[in-house]
């Protein structure tokens, strides 16, 4: 959990909501513009790296005029910057994407392998856009800096590592020797300094991040930092087929050669990178062609025996088929009766059901302060004529609405009975003395359902 700042706290014209990630560098919250009334993205650089050490100012001064100068569909743009802030915090304001990066997606599993690869042509093409328009290396790909926002759109974030070899952009900020990174998906060049990577070095964590998304395992992983570069400059690529056999050969020949050791074995560019994946696309996309097969015209034999034979026979297999046919659609019509009859039970079980929660909503909405729905049994407002701290969700509740307990600031604990299975977003805003909620093991919790100062407990069945 973050130490910089809190729930409500302000800084400069922002209003602090939600802590929605850490960095390297810094902290990232979402805000609320107090005079726009419109949500952005707030990174702050980490207080414990400006002090005694002025090179990490300049790499974030660095990383706002990167990001600022660059603008691309896919990556998310910035709009503000602050290097003298009366809070005296370092930050830069970013577009908010409303959406989710790839390491939250792969907790459900891997990608599809076509998804997978609409993923990576789409981040290909922003950093190929990057390299040729400021040569800038972003060094720092990874699942983590990739999101998909609710629309199902592609963005690519965090450029606090980049690297630019623009005549503007000169500052020294990556000593020779020195490795700056995530070593599960650093290059091998990376490792050993990155003062000197290019492009090649992106194609590579790239290929590392697709080898994840295809397999939920990262292709290098030890015990530590250290002991994961050391795999990562050893080690083979284990390959990829062999931990999901379900991906094609042209994808994990593809994968396997990004993930090259030697830089020239790799695509050398992220333009003939999008070209390789457009191929196998392309190739997942054709049909195979039918075979026509022209017999040769014969003189037409004379009738003898053998041909009467022949048809009264297959008059008779005619006449059988038939019998089978009629059979088997008397038996389907008597299937549909059946299925009808029992889908009319099915739907007078489901209005008994139905009609019994209504009035277990009738009988919930006559208590004070709370109002619920009829058809969608969700808890939509908390609001008792007292102040409560503790309070028990009513059983058959199923959905707990976002803002249902808007403001609760009396209220500490919320225990959920087992109905309730998912709890949206902002659920407990503002509810700033709220200490634990606790939930059955097969609740969905949103992210950022609870405030920051509350813990989520799961009971077991």
């Amino acid at each position: 959990m973050s130490q910089l700042l809190q729930v409500g706290d302000r800084i400069d014209k922002y209003r602090i909501e939600q802590c929605i990630g850490e960095g390297g560098m810094g902290e990232v919250y979402l805000v609320t513009h107090t005079f726009l009334n419109i949500q952005r993205a707030l990174k702050i650089l980490r207080l414990d790296l400006t002090e005694g050490d002025p090179t990490f100012r300049d790499r974030f001064i660095r990383e706002a005029r990167i990001a600022a100068r660059f603008k691309h569909p896919n990556s998310i743009a910035v709009v503000d910057v602050e290097s003298k802030s009366d809070s005296g915090f370092l930050y830069l304001v970013m577009e908010y994407v409303d959406g989710q990066s790839l390491h939250q997606y792969l907790q459900n599993g891997p990608f599809p392998e076509k998804e997978m690869l609409r993923v990576c042509r789409e981040v290909a093409n922003v950093l190929e856009a990057a390299w040729r328009e400021v040569q800038l290396v972003h060094r720092d790909i990874k699942p983590g800096n990739i999101m998909i926002t609710s629309d199902g759109d592609v963005k690519l974030a965090d450029l606090g590592i980049a690297k630019s070899s623009g005549s503007d952009m000169t500052l020294a900020l990556t000593l020779a020797g020195t490795m700056i990174g995530t070593p599960e998906y650093a290059s091998p060049e990376q490792c050993r300094d990155s003062s000197h990577v290019d492009t090649r070095a992106d194609i590579y964590s790239l290929g590392a991040t697709m080898y994840e998304m295809l397999t939920c395992t990262r292709p290098f992983q030890g015990t530590n930092a250290f002991d994961t570069v050391a795999k990562v400059l050893q080690e083979p690529l284990p390959p990829l087929r062999e931990r999901n056999p379900e991906i094609s050969v042209e994808t994990a020949a593809l994968v396997e050669r990004m993930m090259s050791k030697d830089p020239a074995d790799r695509p050398q560019t992220m333009r003939e990178l999008v070209e390789l994946v457009d191929e196998i696309l392309a190739s997942k996309e054709k049909a195979l062609p039918e075979h026509v097969v022209v017999q040769p015209l014969r003189k037409p034999a004379k009738k003898s025996k053998k041909a009467l034979i022949l048809l009264f026979v297959m008059i008779f297999l005619n006449l059988v088929m038939g019998g089978f046919v009629l059979y088997d659609y008397y038996a389907f019509q008597h299937g549909l009766a059946q299925m009808r009859q029992e889908n009319a039970e099915k739907i007078k079980r489901l209005n008994e059901q139905y009609e019994k929660t209504r009035q277990l909503a009738l009988e919930q909405q006559r208590k004070p302060g709370i109002i619920v729905s009829y058809q969608g049994y969700n808890l939509l407002h908390y609001q008792p004529e007292k102040a409560e701290t503790l309070y028990t969700v009513p059983a058959g509740i199923c959905r707990i609405c976002s803002y249902a307990f808007e403001n609760a600031i009396d209220l500490q604990q919320v225990v959920c009975p087992d109905s309730v299975l998912f709890i949206k977003g902002n659920a407990f805003y503002g509810c700033h003395n709220l200490k634990e909620v606790v939930v059955s093991d097969r609740c969905y919790v949103e992210p950022g359902a609870l405030p920051a100062n509350a813990r989520l407990i799961r009971r077991a069945k």
